[in-house]
């Protein structure tokens, strides 16, 4: 056990302010250090390679100041025989379903889109530090997409649900994403209630407006993405050919409560 010991990490961001903010939010937790930084693919793929870090802070578009780009870095870490293979959280604005298959296949371990309002430097080092233990003991996790350790307070579960709407092509400018986030999180909660009444309460909308919204956002997830069948295994009717809102609501607070 390593636990005790600092996460060594590699920042590979072409924003400079951004990699500053990292740098920052990470001098003021203990246990988390910064080992190096670059813009550019070529300097990320040789940093990881002599380093051999805990992580690797990826942003997957490096065409600001920098070259190359974040695909170039996972496919180089799969193809090299690392004694260490880093754990690999990658931002992102691009929310392609395709390119979020192709990075999670390359060996993505954490995706965080950067147009999510709550997206900040402080957040991934806090994401970090939470799961910090598990990283450096290598402890098996049985999704890749959401560590128990983060369901720990509310924007962290959110965080959580989001990463997993995500993974099955789950578009955030749906109405019924907000929706179904809510109601995931209430059906964690143990909350017993009408869930559509309670959510659209929230939202200060009728319930009918939550339902449809809800379906519209299902079917057009499962009309559009090519990734549910590697992210829902969940049960559905063969005849509608999607899950019910209560059955994705429950699949995935089922999935994430498992982990709690």
């Amino acid at each position: 056990m390593q636990k005790d010991r600092n996460l060594r990490i590699i920042i590979v961001e072409d924003n400079e302010n951004e990699t500053q903010a990292f740098v920052e939010c990470a001098n003021n937790v203990d246990g988390i250090e910064i080992i190096a930084t670059t813009n550019n693919s070529d300097d990320a793929i040789t940093h990881i390679k002599s380093l051999l870090p805990d992580v690797v802070i990826l942003d997957l578009e490096l065409s600001r100041d920098g070259s190359g780009n974040g695909i170039e870095v996972l496919q180089a870490v799969k193809e090299t025989p690392l004694t260490v293979t880093p754990y690999i959280l990658v931002t992102t604005n691009n929310t392609s379903t395709q390119t979020t298959h192709i990075i999670r296949q390359l060996g993505a371990d954490f995706i965080q889109y950067k147009h999510d309002k709550n997206y900040s430097a402080n957040k991934i080092i806090s994401i970090l530090n939470l799961t910090k233990s598990h990283i450096i003991n290598k402890t098996p996790t049985t999704s890749p997409s959401c560590n128990t350790s983060l369901c720990l307070n509310d924007n962290i579960l959110t965080d959580c649900i989001c990463t997993e709407l995500n993974l099955i092509g789950m578009s955030n400018k749906l109405t019924g994403y907000s929706y179904l986030i809510d109601a995931i999180k209430l059906a964690i909660s143990g909350y017993e209630g009408n869930l559509m009444k309670k959510v659209a309460k929230m939202h200060n909308t009728f319930q009918n407006n939550v339902e449809h919204s809800m379906r519209y956002a299902i079917e057009h997830t499962w009309n559009n993405s090519d990734t549910i069948k590697s992210y829902y295994t969940g049960h559905y009717s063969d005849k509608r050919g999607n899950p019910s809102s209560t059955e994705l609501i429950m699949f995935f607070a089922n999935k994430i409560q498992n982990r709690i």
